[in-house]
């Protein structure tokens, strides 16, 4: 039987793996995103294809961007909700390491559910500005932002491929 901080390790492990995962396919899936609009920007720009192709393409560059967007904002929320979980098991670890004898059981699922519950009271208000390094602007944003800007910068190509095509 694992002691008390084996347990809470192995467990901050998996959910620390978890965070990482997501970013990893939010990533991903931002460069396929890209690379697939590349695709389709580059035959919009033929002269030999037709009005209609121009349409279609158009509009799933419009539906690509869009699911791109709310594919990058759902893995940051699942991010953020590992990363919830993640601070709730330091808090025990600390409390265990300065409190080492102190009476209480091991419950892992009330580490998790004190995860969640900061996840789910912080994540309503929407991500917020870090505070450290006042004077570097880009310091203050998350990169959620960025990440999920390229996706919804594909969906403007897209509109915009649309309304020459429409009046071309």
């Amino acid at each position: 039987m694992p002691n008390k901080l084996e347990a809470l390790w192995n467990f901050y492990t998996e959910h620390a793996n978890q965070a990482r995962q997501h970013e990893d396919q939010r990533e991903r899936m931002t460069a396929l995103l890209v690379a697939l609009a590349g695709i389709i920007v580059g035959f919009l720009t033929q002269d030999k294809i037709g009005r209609e192709f121009r349409l279609l393409a158009s509009g799933v560059l419009i539906v690509l961007g869009i699911f791109g967007w709310l594919f990058s904002l759902k893995h940051y929320e699942r991010n953020r909700y590992h990363s919830a979980i993640l601070g709730s098991i330091r808090d025990e670890v600390d409390d265990e390491i300065a409190n080492p004898g102190r009476v209480g059981a091991l419950n892992l699922m009330a580490v998790r559910a004190r995860g969640e519950g900061m996840h789910y009271q912080n994540y309503p208000e929407g991500p917020r500005l870090v505070q450290t390094q006042a004077n570097n602007w880009i310091a203050k944003h998350r990169t959620y932002f960025y990440w999920s800007t390229v996706p919804l910068l594909v969906a403007v190509i897209g509109a915009t491929s649309l309304a020459l095509s429409i009046l071309s």
